[in-house]
């Protein structure tokens, strides 16, 4: 394991509600798949590497969801699904509405852990500024 520098604040995370866990909602709508990507794949490989290497795939927490079977959810009755489990489609499988992430943070991949929002860092700068 390597180290990282963490970023934890359980109070602004439960407020926002995640926003960052949506990995698979485009830019354009609030997510973070980024704009003109176009493969789609490679953008879940790149996912599902991350938590096989964090731990997440093998630590006993199931997914809510594949995201591969969304790509291909004509009826949308797997989308249904995954709302009923209290989760979102556009949002990482391990995120849930109730309790955010399902993962304990040792098992959350890196980039998860060390990411900070737009209004965490606006809010450090004006915290700096005084």
């Amino acid at each position: 394991m390597y180290a990282t520098k963490e970023y934890y604040d359980p109070e602004r995370c439960r407020a926002c509600r995640g926003k960052c866990c949506a990995i698979y909602l485009p830019i354009e709508k609030g997510g973070s798949y980024p704009s003109g990507w176009t493969w789609v794949d490679e953008w879940f490989e790149n996912w599902f590497e991350a938590f096989e290497d964090s731990g997440a795939a093998s630590c006993g927490i199931e997914p809510l969801f594949d995201p591969y079977d969304l790509l291909f959810d004509e009826d949308r009755s797997a989308h249904t699904e995954v709302y009923i489990l209290g989760g979102d489609p556009g949002y990482c499988q391990y995120w849930r509405y109730d309790v955010g992430c399902l993962l304990p943070r040792k098992y959350r991949p890196p980039g998860c852990r060390e990411y900070r929002c737009a209004d965490w860092l606006r809010d450090l700068q004006q915290a700096n500024a005084i």
